[in-house]
């Protein structure tokens, strides 16, 4: 049996950061807490991201992405403005996006709402 061994001369050291986080969470705008009450709890997306900034030990990051077919347009819209509104540079990153299929689950980043039911998109995409 041949073994090779090899030596490497590593001449600049490389500086990594971790960081921590979830990207994959939902809110009451579709499936989340679907016990909360939606007129005592408003702005469930700000308040998630403030829960992860505030109480959550030493997350960096949230990804929030509810169901793309169980989000209404203007829960989305309100999405958008409340990621914008709790993202603080250096200190704690807020990711949108949505989770879209019928038969298995992806997660879609970004700020556009992909859907099939009427009225629930930013852009139309089949179902199928």
């Amino acid at each position: 049996m041949f073994y090779s061994y090899h030596s490497y001369n590593l001449t600049k050291q490389q500086n990594y950061n971790i960081y921590f986080g979830y990207e994959h969470s939902h809110t009451w705008y579709s499936d989340g807490n679907e016990d909360q009450d939606s007129t005592v709890w408003t702005l469930p997306v700000a308040r998630a991201i403030g829960y992860a900034k505030t109480k959550a030990n030493n997350m960096d990051y949230l990804g929030l992405s509810d169901h793309n077919h169980m989000v209404s347009l203007d829960h989305w819209k309100s999405s958008i403005h409340e990621i914008d509104s709790t993202n603080e540079d250096g200190v704690f990153v807020a990711l949108l996006g949505q989770e879209w299929g019928t038969g298995g689950h992806i997660i879609v980043p970004g700020k556009t709402l992909y859907g099939w039911t009427t009225g629930q998109y930013d852009v139309l995409c089949s179902a199928e």
